[in-house]
Order: structure tokens, then C-alpha cells, then sequence
């Protein structure tokens, strides 16, 4: 069992005295949970850390869209077309494409979002006429199990994503949405694509001030890896 003792130390002014507080959190073997903090209310929620692989934003105009990098999760851009090869991706020579992975300090910069400049939010292109995003782009997923799935986010329209997922060949192809609308409060709606199903996991935004947790960071240029730390 992972524990992690946290000390918060106050000022309080009027009084002139130094107060301090010990608490411990308690993540699981593996740093299997994520444990959502509170600091007038102590812990507030648990939940698994490696059962979703990719996450939505639902909050606002927001579009980015993150991977479960803390978990091994691994996103491509795919290089050789558009969406209009969706049926003829070819992943020869995968070994030497870019890998997109999450800042690991704004939770705004998913890995679908790394090459967003302007109007295009890396995935697909916001349009001022529609305030849709439309896809322009491809992607190739690795999976914690070593799977490889290819993924079209086709397009986030009226607070609704529509994407899509198969295997290299083309089978197994699943079509789902995740809607803004069902995670009010939340800051992301999650996915499994190992399962094919949504996952609400997180405690309304509002309740929580930090989340003790696994997630990917950047070790060097080239280096990734998954670590355990406390997000705000």
C-alpha cells in the first residue's frame, strides 16, 4: 500500500501562532488510484488511475483532449495523409514518428492538442462560422497492453465529441460520442478504449484542490516516462 504523508503548514496572523496539519493518502499498490484532495475537507474521492486511456475536456469552448500517459497510453500524429486515408493508414516505420504526450503543467495542452496554433486545435480546425472543430488529422494510439488502434476524432459539434477507433486493418471499428453535457462541474469526461465505454471519475471540480496521482512528464527532450506526483 502507497501512502504519502502530507504536512500543511499555516499562518495564522491574528493570533501569531504557527499551525500544522499531518495527513496521510493512501494511493494503492502501483499508484493504482488517483486520491482527490481537499485541504478544509481532507480526502474527498478515489479513483482508478488506469482505467480510462484517453480524456475530454468538457468545460467551456475547451477542445483538448489528453492520454493516459501516467499508464503507458502513446499517441502518433499520423504523418503520411488526412482523414481522407483513414482506410489505408500505413504504420511502417511507426518506430521513427513523433510521440504527442500531455504538458505536464497546463491540464489546457493534451497530446491531441501539442501541434495547436491558432484556429487549429492540433486535432481538427475551429471554424467561426459553425464554432465547430473538424477534424484534419489522423491519429495511431499504443495501448498499455502493447495494442495498436488507429483514431479519428471526427468532430466536436454543439458540446459533442464524435470519434471513431479500429484496429491497423480496419476491423473492430467502433463509433461513440462523449457529450459535454454529461460531466457538468467536472473539468474531463474519460474514455477506456480498451473497453469501449465512457468513464465518470472525477468529483465535481469545485470539491477538490489537488490529486495525488500517476501521470506522464517529460524527463529529458527525449524522455518520457510515467511518475507519481500531486496535480493541482
Amino acid at each position: 500500500m502507497k501512502k504519502i504523508t502530507l504536512i500543511f503548514a499555516g499562518i495564522f496572523s491574528v493570533l501569531g501562532l504557527n499551525a500544522q496539519t499531518t495527513d496521510t493518502v493512501s494511493t494503492g499498490a502501483g499508484y493504482a488510484n488517483s486520491v482527490y484532495y481537499n485541504l478544509d475537507n481532507n480526502e474527498v474521492h478515489s479513483a482508478e488511475a488506469g482505467n480510462w486511456d484517453i480524456a475530454f475536456t468538457v468545460s467551456g469552448m475547451g477542445s483538448t483532449i489528453r492520454t493516459n500517459g501516467g499508464f503507458g497510453v502513446e499517441l502518433y500524429n499520423y504523418p503520411n495523409g488526412d482523414t481522407s486515408h483513414w482506410s489505408s493508414i500505413d504504420t511502417s516505420g511507426i518506430s521513427s514518428w513523433k510521440k504527442y504526450y500531455n504538458s505536464d503543467s497546463l491540464w489546457s495542452k493534451g497530446a491531441f492538442s501539442q501541434t495547436a496554433d491558432g484556429m487549429d486545435m492540433g486535432w481538427g480546425n475551429y471554424s467561426m462560422i459553425t464554432h465547430y472543430v473538424t477534424a484534419d488529422s489522423l491519429f495511431v494510439i499504443k495501448l498499455p497492453d502493447g495494442e495498436y488502434k488507429k483514431f479519428w476524432i471526427d468532430r466536436l459539434a454543439s458540446g459533442v465529441y464524435y470519434f471513431k477507433y479500429a484496429d491497423l486493418d480496419g476491423t473492430n471499428e467502433v463509433l461513440d460520442t462523449v457529450a459535454k453535457a454529461d460531466y457538468v462541474n467536472k473539468s474531463f469526461g474519460y474514455y477506456s478504449i480498451q473497453n469501449g465505454t465512457e468513464v465518470d471519475r472525477e468529483p465535481d471540480k469545485d470539491s477538490w484542490d489537488m490529486v495525488f496521482t500517476k501521470y506522464g512528464q517529460s524527463i529529458t527532450p527525449s524522455y518520457y516516462m510515467g511518475v507519481s506526483g500531486v496535480l493541482t
